[in-house]
């Protein structure tokens, strides 16, 4: 079930309409300091709505309010994050042949000679 499910939902969405966000983002300055914060909320749900299930575990939608220019604020509370993105692991030569395989790139007698190739042209280090 959960196979066909998955197809089913993907065909689904593909002759859906597409998905409209609201994003706001407002810049603060106080001083030297300047603080960011970005929102989105969904206008229009589009293929999204069969994707309910997992929007509503990951993200709760987050409203900015309207600001003009040289409104006065006060401060109430301010919840700092730090998101930090991690790149991908590099290559080892097991990976890397891994890699090849799953993408169907040459065959099982010339992973290594394009390994040795690529060390000795000093592709990589």
């Amino acid at each position: 079930y959960k196979l066909y499910s998955l197809i089913w939902n993907r065909f689904m969405a593909s002759q859906m309409a597409s998905c409209e966000l609201n994003t706001n983002s407002i810049e603060i300055k106080n001083g030297d300091y300047k603080f960011k914060a970005s929102g989105s909320t969904i206008k229009f749900d589009g293929f999204m709505k069969l994707y309910e299930y997992a929007t509503e575990e990951d993200n709760e939608d987050v409203s900015l309010p309207k600001l003009e220019e040289n409104d006065e604020l006060s401060k109430v509370d301010i919840e700092g994050k730090q998101h930090f993105t991690q790149p991908p692991a590099r290559y080892s030569e097991a990976s890397f042949v891994k890699s090849l395989e799953e993408k169907g790139i040459g065959r099982p007698s010339t992973y290594v000679p394009t390994i040795t190739t690529i060390l000795s042209r000093d592709y990589i280090k």
